[in-house]
């Protein structure tokens, strides 16, 4: 199998989504660092490593995903890539010399004598240096609900919130970060409004709200889209509403 290959999606009812235990896994717990200095360096060997914060996923039927959640990149593949993973835990260079040089490349894996923190570091270092200003607001991601329709066991949202939002977003709320992301922006700069859940189609009005008060606040010469994180399965919408919702989406 070829590793570079994108498997298919999971099935929407798997029971599992586990991660593989390897040397990387401490550091995919998370604390708050004030700055670079604060973050601690991992060993520098001879031999390759894994960078912190990379992690395999087994899909199931095979298939797995290398995963490096600072870089937000993600290799997906078989045997091989599990494979991989294992060697470069115990600090051996994978057997495929096209898999290595795309994982070095792509900055899953370090060189000997690289320091494996090296793409945390930069973004704090990053992060250090930056200079406060007026904030010009391009992206806009409403969380409407924790709520959906369907049960999917893979599905990040549930299992990561203690107590889930059984209602949407109210009205207020909602015209109140509209008005704050157009008022602390630049007019010129285009603008996208991503409105996601839990499953959002299950309150419409609120998405036909959203709609209404963007139009509402925008400036005269400001470009903006609407991005809709659906699963495309909620009944409610008939046609009625999914003609509204296209037309106001596209424009």
């Amino acid at each position: 199998m070829d590793p570079m290959t994108t498997q298919p999606a999971p099935s929407p009812r798997r029971t599992l989504l586990p991660v593989l235990s390897g040397p990387c896994a401490p550091a995919l717990r998370t604390r708050v660092l004030a700055s670079a200095s604060e973050l601690p360096a991992a060993p520098v060997t001879g031999a390759v490593a894994l960078e912190i914060n990379v992690q395999l996923l087994d899909l199931g039927d095979g298939a797995y995903c290398l995963n490096h959640a600072l870089r937000q990149r993600q290799l997906y593949g078989g045997e091989i890539v599990r494979g991989a993973f294992e060697a470069a835990s115990a600090g051996r260079a994978p057997e495929s010399s096209a898999l290595r040089d795309a994982l070095v490349e792509h900055g899953f894996v370090v060189r000997p004598g690289e320091a494996p923190e090296r793409e945390h570091r930069r973004l704090l270092e990053a992060e250090d240096t930056r200079v406060a200003g007026d904030p010009s607001f391009t992206l806009l991601r409403i969380l409407l609900t924790d709520i959906c329709n369907l049960a999917c066991t893979y599905c990040k949202v549930i299992p990561n919130v203690d107590s889930p939002i059984t209602d949407a977003t109210s009205p207020e709320r909602l015209r109140e970060v509209i008005r704050f992301f157009f008022t602390y922006s630049e007019e010129e700069r285009p603008k996208i409004i991503h409105i996601t859940g839990g499953e959002p189609t299950l309150f419409f009005d609120r998405i036909e709200l959203i709609v209404r008060s963007a139009e509402e606040f925008r400036r005269p010469r400001e470009n903006f889209w609407f991005v809709l994180g659906t699963n495309a399965t909620h009944r409610g919408v008939g046609a009625p509403h999914a003609a509204r919702y296209a037309s106001a989406l596209e424009g």
